[in-house]
């Protein structure tokens, strides 16, 4: 089969190194890429490749590897009848020689708005946001004695939809002093859900990658969900009430949020708060211990989705 090409390799802040390659082509012959590794350059033994992944996947992250070695790769790619190409286009990459983020926010106007340094899962985003945002700020240490190579450096912001990744429209600015650099991307126009009118909703990706001049590349991914969108009033009922006391339970459903479940109910009785509860996986909530008053009550339940909008 004809080889892939582009091959790259990236160092990632906790020791592990990252290669992406552009997909043979054509890629209809092609089962499997085969990954080889070795410490010197030309040194890979092509009988034992480290790894293997299925053809249509173009990345792999090494992390069996030791900081402080140098590793060099080839990727070849295999068809269905075990044959393999010949390529011997080799990168490398210092484990461990690695940027670390110290800060990653969504902003607006200069506020810090929403803190991304833990949501680096796509699949389970940590950061629920909305309102106005006009600006992704990336701060990175630096490794002693190697500035930031400013024009190899990128910043980027993404939405993704199904497979596909969106380029949000907007400008990068990069800066750096003897420690640290700033990666920021400004977003034009803003996220503004007065005139969006909830266009932009869904799911946001951060893809940043630092080079520093001796040419050691750090690549970041951060993942939010952007949701302005408010949710719609639970349903709900009275369950339980004890005459004695004049307790109550409240049991309810709240109606599927997309994007932003699960949400909080707030439950109120005569227009005082009584607290809330979560709603589980099958959209169900309850709370109890809530007191009457003796007449007439008035009983209402207002859901929040995890961006904080209400309905």
């Amino acid at each position: 089969p004809p080889a892939p090409t582009n091959l790259t390799a990236t160092a990632i802040a906790g020791g592990s190194i990252k290669l992406t390659w552009t997909a043979s082509s054509p890629e209809t012959n092609v089962a499997q890429y085969n990954i080889y590794r070795a410490t010197s350059s030309g040194g890979q033994n092509y009988n034992s490749s480290l790894a293997s992944v299925s053809a249509g996947t173009t990345t792999y992250t090494d992390t069996t590897t030791t900081d402080g070695v140098t590793y060099y790769y080839v990727v070849r790619a295999q068809n269905a009848a075990g044959n393999i190409e010949t390529n011997t286009n080799e990168v490398s990459a210092v484990a461990g020689y690695a940027s670390t983020v110290s800060q990653i926010y969504i902003k607006y106007q200069g506020a810090l708005l929403y803190n991304l340094i833990s949501s680096t899962d796509r699949n389970n985003p940590a950061v629920f946001a909305s309102g106005d945002i006009d600006e992704i700020y990336l701060k990175v240490n630096l490794l002693t004695g190697s500035p930031l190579n400013e024009s190899a450096s990128s910043i980027g912001l993404y939405k993704l939809v199904d497979s596909e990744a969106e380029e949000v429209s907007g400008t990068q600015e990069i800066n750096q002093d003897a420690s640290s650099g700033e990666l920021i991307f400004h977003i034009s126009p803003v996220f503004d859900p007065g005139t969006d009118d909830h266009s932009r909703d869904g799911l946001y990706w951060v893809d940043a990658t630092a080079v520093d001049t001796d040419g050691n590349s750090t690549d970041f991914d951060f993942y939010f969900i952007y949701d302005t969108t408010p949710p719609d009033a639970p349903s709900f009922q009275i369950t339980s009430f004890d005459s004695t006391t004049g307790f109550i339970t409240i049991s309810g459903t709240t109606v599927p949020d997309e994007l932003s479940d699960p949400q909080e109910v707030e439950i109120f009785i005569n227009d005082s708060s009584k607290g809330t509860a979560t709603a589980d996986a099958n959209y169900e909530f309850s709370k109890s211990g809530m007191g009457l008053v003796r007449g007439s009550n008035y009983i209402a339940v207002q859901s929040m989705d995890k961006a904080g909008n209400k309905s």
